[in-house]
C-alpha cells in the first residue's frame, strides 16, 4: 500500500498483549468461618468479549457447577482505536539505527489510543471486591507502562493506560432470587501507538562540505568525524577544516 512493500511491526498486538499482562498475577484468598485460610486461587485470564463468556457460561447445563470451578474470572477485549492528535510528532521525525554495516530508519510512531474493556467475573461479592481491590488502587486515573515496541531501534515509549469507567451487573439464571455471576466491567484507554516501515540501505555519512561564496573570497568548510574509522555507538568527535580561497 501506498508504494510500500508488506510489513507487520507487531503494533497492535504488542498493545493487547502488554495490557493484558497487567491482570495477570491477581489472586484472592478464601477462609472459612472461624477465620482460616480455606482456599487461595490464582484468578485466570482470557481474552475473549464480555457477552460471549456470558453466554458460555449460562449455558452450560451444569451451571452451578460450572461456575464454582471456573469463577472468579478476568476477560478482556479490544473494542476500537481511534487516531489522538493531541499526540501527533513531526511527520519528518525519524528513528535511526546502524547495525550490521547498514543504515536503518523508521518516521515516528502515530499516536493512536485504544479502549479496551476488562470484565471481572465472580460468584460472590466478596471475591469481586478482593479482585477490584488489588487493580484500582494502581490507577490514579492512569498507570503508565514503559514498551520497547521496536528492540532494534533501543528506543522506549512509555503507554500511559487510563481507567475510564467502573461499572456492575447481575446476572441470572431460573430464579432470580439466586445470583449467578457478579460482573464488573472496567474501561480503559490505552495511549499506544502504530509503527510505520523500516527503510533501509544506505551507509554513514562521513564527511560533510560546505562551500560558501562571499564577494571578497570563497570558503569551504569540511568536517569529518574523529577518528574517520568510527561507527555510531563509538565514542568519537569532530574535525573541522576551514579552507580560504
Amino acid at each position: 500500500m501506498l508504494g510500500n512493500t508488506r510489513f507487520y511491526n507487531q503494533s497492535i498486538r504488542k498493545t493487547v498483549l502488554t495490557f493484558g499482562t497487567i491482570f495477570n498475577d491477581i489472586e484472592i484468598a478464601r477462609f472459612n468461618a472461624e477465620g482460616t485460610l480455606k482456599d487461595h486461587l490464582k484468578v485466570p485470564l482470557i481474552y475473549a468479549q464480555k457477552e460471549k463468556y456470558i453466554n458460555r457460561t449460562l449455558s452450560d447445563p451444569t451451571l452451578t457447577k460450572s461456575i464454582l470451578t471456573s469463577l472468579p474470572r478476568l476477560a478482556f477485549s479490544l473494542d476500537n482505536f481511534t487516531y489522538d492528535s493531541t499526540r501527533k510528532q513531526i511527520s519528518t521525525l525519524r528513528n535511526t539505527n546502524y547495525t550490521n554495516q547498514e543504515y536503518y530508519s523508521q518516521y515516528v510512531p502515530v499516536p493512536y489510543n485504544f479502549n479496551f474493556t476488562l470484565s471481572l467475573f465472580t460468584r460472590n461479592i466478596e471475591d469481586s471486591f478482593q479482585v477490584l481491590e488489588q487493580i484500582l488502587p494502581f490507577f490514579t486515573p492512569d498507570y503508565t507502562l514503559t514498551v520497547d515496541f521496536i528492540p532494534w531501534l533501543g528506543k522506549t515509549y512509555d503507554v500511559p493506560v487510563i481507567l475510564t469507567n467502573v461499572n456492575s451487573s447481575l446476572e441470572y439464571e431460573g430464579d432470580t432470587e439466586e445470583t449467578r455471576l457478579v460482573i464488573w466491567n472496567l474501561s480503559f484507554t490505552v495511549k499506544s501507538y502504530i509503527w510505520p516501515p523500516v527503510k533501509s540501505g544506505g551507509g554513514l555519512i562521513r564527511e560533510v562540505d560546505v562551500y560558501m561564496h562571499t564577494p571578497n573570497s570563497n570558503v569551504s568548510i569540511i568536517v569529518t568525524p574523529d577518528p574517520l574509522t568510527a561507527n555510531v555507538t563509538d565514542s568519537y568527535g569532530y574535525t573541522t577544516q576551514i579552507i580560504e580561497e
